[in-house]
């Protein structure tokens, strides 16, 4: 039979002042402004669930996702736009592997190089023409790295087409390794494009799935008053303190008792 439970005189004191007023249990060691911090980080935590600043988050965000729109349709014109030049240089490529007379050879070159050139200039979308040697930085949000794309200057001469003589064997070889070089440096900026492409339309999923959440949030989200589980934090302080400071009892049965506070 468990004989009668006898309690320290550290633990008499901390009851004692328990039963004259609750609120006082250990307030020797409760720090005031501690405890208001951890209240205003409450508050803060509750407004930042509020509908009204869910709302501007998702207002913020959507002026974000416009210009990632914007950045992505750019880049998207200039994927087409690199497959067209890639055709007019398989033409040109075709054109050199013909039977066609030199001076008719020279002619339909020419026209090409001239096609080309009107096409790489015509390729301009929203004031940006990445294959005449634009630059875009398309910013994401605030805190990821801008995409940067450099621009190519694209033409004629920079292929180097601007002579097209064909006079001689050695002058249309010399123009089937231009082609096949403008071809290669055209299919990898295709392949920088894409990737960048890829990069964007992440970026983009991602931020309209956020702006989605945020407003649903805003229309649904019934947020509870935290005051009351403040309260509660800090009553659950004052017992762990209360705890702490008779932890050297002697007796299970002493130590038991504080489970009733």
């Amino acid at each position: 039979m468990t004989g009668p439970v006898v309690l320290s005189s550290t633990i008499r004191t901390s009851l004692l002042q328990q039963s004259k007023d609750p609120s006082s249990l250990g307030e020797a060691k409760l720090n005031p402004t501690l405890d208001s911090q951890k209240i205003a980080k409450i508050k803060t935590i509750e407004n930042s669930f509020a509908p009204p600043t869910l709302t501007a988050q998702a207002s913020e965000l959507g002026q974000s996702l416009d210009t990632i729109s914007q950045g992505l349709m750019i880049l998207t014109k200039t994927q087409d736009a690199l497959h067209g030049l890639s055709d007019l240089l398989r033409e040109a490529s075709n054109l050199l592997g013909s039977k066609t007379d030199p001076a008719e050879l020279a002619k339909a070159f020419a026209k090409n190089t001239q096609a080309i050139d009107d096409f790489i200039a015509n390729s301009e979308y929203a004031g940006v023409n990445l294959l005449d040697g634009d630059e875009i930085n398309i910013i994401t949000n605030d805190t990821a790295e801008p995409v940067a794309i450099e621009g190519r200057h694209y033409n004629g001469e920079s292929f180097g087409f601007d002579k097209g003589d064909v006079a001689d064997a050695k002058d249309l070889e010399s123009l089937k390794e231009s082609v096949r070089f403008a071809l290669d440096s055209v299919q990898n900026y295709g392949v920088l494009i894409s990737d960048a492409i890829d990069t964007i339309q992440s970026r983009h999923n991602f931020t309209q799935s956020t702006i989605d959440v945020l407003k649903e949030a805003a229309a649904g989200f019934d947020i509870k008053d935290l005051s009351e589980e403040g309260v509660n934090l800090l009553a659950l302080q004052t017992r762990q303190q209360l705890a702490n400071q008779d932890i050297s009892l002697a007796t299970k049965e002493q130590s038991s008792l504080l489970n009733l506070f």
